[in-house]
């Protein structure tokens, strides 16, 4: 969800609790309203993975929120992304430019959500075992599993980097480190 409320929405919120009750995952845009602002709703839920702005290299955007004590707040690539064009019958619907928000970064974290259920239903289904994909539809395990593929920031976010978890050793064979990344994926969830 990349929108905010600063107070909560009545209609989101039965919304939000009828997913959460399917066991679908919710992300959201906490704020960019810097230190002087606060984490917006929806993204204060318990039930939604609250995502906020980094830049490429992983520092914070000056635009977050501040960090909680109560859970760990993810960063996302969301600080200058390129934007192109978009026309519809010749008209200008957005120029093209660069654009920075929680906004913008909160797509980017449901995308390494989506690759590692992807990767889950993928392994499961070649091995023919598990209902580790099943599992990881909730929320409080979904958030483990993206705080190992993050890397701690100096500001206490966490950053979304699912490249280290994921690395690739030439010396091994795919379903080697494939088997290697599931069950650390399982260790996380039990």
């Amino acid at each position: 969800m990349s929108f905010g409320y600063k107070d909560a929405n009545d209609d989101v919120e039965q919304a939000i609790g009828d997913a959460h009750h399917k066991k679908i995952l919710m992300f959201a845009a906490t704020s960019n309203d810097g230190q002087n602002g606060d984490c917006l709703y929806p993204a204060r839920q318990l039930e939604v993975i609250d995502i906020s702005s980094a830049t490429a290299m992983g520092s914070s955007s000056d635009s977050n929120p501040p960090s909680t004590e109560d859970r760990c707040r993810f960063t996302c690539l969301g600080e200058d992304i390129a934007l192109e064009a978009m026309k519809k019958d010749d008209i200008c619907l957005i120029e093209r430019g660069r654009i920075s928000g929680a906004s913008f970064a909160t797509p980017f974290a449901v995308g390494i959500a989506a690759m590692v259920l992807g990767f889950v239903a993928q392994h499961e289904n070649q091995t023919g075992r598990g209902m580790l994909f099943t599992k990881l539809h909730d929320t409080s395990r979904m958030r483990r599993v993206l705080e190992k593929m993050s890397t701690l920031q100096n500001d206490g976010s966490h950053w979304l980097t699912p490249w280290k978890f994921f690395r690739i050793d030439p010396d091994l064979s795919f379903e080697t480190q494939s088997e290697f990344w599931y069950h650390e994926i399982k260790t996380l969830i039990r």
